[in-house]
């Protein structure tokens, strides 16, 4: 799905988006660049990574478990006391590197972070002061 993602067109911002009532700010603290950049993410791809992730959901496939490797990840990282860009930067360096993908897939990834971010499995609410 990563590799799809560099030739998907993002929604428009004012299209309609269906995702968790918590708002990216509620997870992310002060660092306003990166509140920027996951919403961006997710106005233009929460959706369309939703119904991928839907439509993958099968015998070689399930998205639950998806969702517990990248939250074990975020949880394993989080022990290092980094902080939330640094965070955010190296999950998508572990999705590089668990799919075996060059760098020029980076944004791809950080997209993929941001829907988990969106989703609850990456920065908890209380994270945010």
């Amino acid at each position: 799905m990563i590799r799809l993602l560099r030739d998907v067109k993002p929604s428009s911002p004012d299209s309609g988006i269906s995702y968790d009532a918590h708002k990216v700010e509620e997870k992310i603290n002060q660092d306003y660049p990166l509140q920027w950049s996951v919403n961006m993410y997710v106005m233009g791809y929460y959706n369309k990574i939703k119904e991928q992730f839907s439509n993958m959901e099968g015998d070689d496939f399930s998205f639950d478990e998806l969702a517990d490797e990248i939250r074990l990840a975020y949880h394993k990282l989080k022990r290092e006391k980094l902080s939330q860009t640094e965070l955010f930067n190296r999950l998508a360096n572990w999705i590089l590197e668990k799919e075996k993908l060059d760098n020029s897939y980076l944004e791809a990834a950080r997209i993929i972070v941001a829907f988990f971010v969106q989703n609850c499995e990456v920065f908890e609410v209380e994270n945010a002061k």
